[in-house]
């Protein structure tokens, strides 16, 4: 069963009292920082919807609809995701759902649907959904999980009814991730991905490569590497996770250039080798760099050579941190 998670209490308090009120809004989205475990509550919710028990405010994880939930497949529960991670929900999907909503439930209960994320539609999915929500079916309940609201558009937002998650306390954080991993990889995982937990569990053996990769920026700056076994390297891993591990450091450094305070949240144990980049880094001259890295990662989503891209990537930021002649 999808235990529910110890921050989320104030959320569930008032689902079980709107469901005990007869109240549930058709549509509801699930919104907040993406790790914080959104989804985690969606399908905690779905288990408690399709429960066969009589217990009202949690799923009682023993009947044979949280049998099925628990084993991962319940007919009357539905998620809807992207085919691979970072691409559309298309609209074959929405199209299958509006069609399983005129079916009756296998449990006589309701249907829970749980699309995630939702801000994943592409234009032709959402206005699907649309027609749906403007005419819902009362035996399907829809679940939205969405890290990006404003990417939502607003036909979707006038129809749903919102429940916000907050940012996490750091210390109901950090218990629940040294419950999972050890206690240093923990902080350094939890400080990696902003003090998503969640976030942190999943990408917990990024920190490591993500460290390496500030090295190799260092390296680079310093023409102690060759640039083109850096590119090389980095093209052997995916480019969103290269492009997320650069994003994090980059906004670490454009603040201590705007601020000259040490707070490197991402990658904090790595501060010397922060500051060493930043002693060879103009702020200006970094702002372009980072706008030419964004442009690169877009170009991407066309097939554009991994390595190729990494290399003009690269002489870009040789450029950047050559060193300064002497006046």
């Amino acid at each position: 069963m999808t235990a529910l998670l110890s921050w989320q209490q104030s959320q569930w308090d008032h689902i079980v009292k709107r469901i005990q009120q007869d109240t549930m809004p058709h549509a509801l989205l699930l919104n907040g920082a993406e790790g914080i475990g959104k989804q985690r509550f969606a399908e905690h919710l779905a288990a408690a919807i399709t429960c066969q028990s009589s217990i009202a405010d949690a799923p009682c994880g023993m009947c044979k609809s949280c049998s099925l939930q628990q084993a991962g497949t319940h007919p009357d529960i539905i998620l809807i995701t992207p085919e691979e991670k970072g691409k559309a929900i298309k609209i074959d999907a929405i199209r299958d759902l509006i069609e399983m909503s005129g079916k009756t439930t296998q449990n006589g209960k309701q249907r829970v649907v749980i699309i995630s994320p939702a801000e994943a539609m592409n234009r032709a999915a959402a206005n699907a959904l649309l027609k749906t929500l403007e005419e819902p079916v009362p035996s399907t309940q829809i679940l939205m999980v969405t890290h990006a609201l404003k990417r939502l558009p607003a036909t979707i937002l006038s129809r749903c009814q919102r429940l916000d998650f907050r940012q996490i306390p750091n210390e109901l954080a950090s218990e629940w991730l040294e419950s999972q991993l050890d206690t240093s990889l923990a902080s350094q995982a939890l400080a990696f991905t902003g003090g998503a937990p969640l976030l942190a569990l999943e990408h917990s053996e990024r920190v490591a490569a993500a460290s390496e990769r500030l090295q190799n920026l260092l390296q680079i700056a310093q023409r102690t590497i060759n640039p083109v076994s850096i590119a090389e390297n980095w093209s052997g891993d995916e480019s969103s996770v290269v492009f997320d591990d650069l994003s994090r450091i980059f906004a670490d450094l454009t603040r201590y250039l705007a601020t000259g305070v040490e707070d490197f949240r991402y990658l904090p144990d790595s501060s010397s080798t922060y500051l060493q980049i930043a002693a060879v880094c103009e702020q200006g001259a970094l702002f372009r760099f980072i706008d030419e890295m964004q442009t690169l990662r877009m170009k991407q989503a066309h097939n554009l050579n991994a390595q190729m891209m990494y290399e003009k990537l690269i002489v870009s930021w040789l450029a950047l941190t050559r060193p300064r002649k002497a006046s």
